[in-house]
């Protein structure tokens, strides 16, 4: 599968994950510029995006949520040409106040 196809489809399952979260973190700012970041990234990339631009937003988006959960980190990662999201000490401590 193209990267970009992957990211894509990796970025539509985060944000329906996020939908279902909206109702107990809505409020959050953490959570809504992490909402704002992960559609913005989306937006950018579609199935056609060639695999430059899709990591270039990438990049863009894993720094963006540096400054969203001020801890500096990889979010993004690539390993045998996959790309995952690595959230989850992240959502628990940024969100968990």
């Amino acid at each position: 599968m193209p990267v970009s196809k992957q990211v894509d489809q990796g970025l539509q399952n985060l944000e329906e994950l996020l939908k279902k979260l909206d109702t107990s973190l809505g409020k959050n700012t953490e959570f809504f510029a992490l909402k704002k970041a992960i559609n913005e990234t989306g937006q950018k990339i579609t199935s056609e995006s060639d695999d430059a631009l899709v990591k270039q937003a990438l990049e863009s988006l894993d720094n963006q949520l540096d400054s969203i959960f001020r801890v500096d980190r990889q979010y993004v990662v690539e390993s045998n040409g996959e790309f995952k999201f690595n959230f989850n000490e992240t959502l628990s401590t940024a969100f968990g106040k």
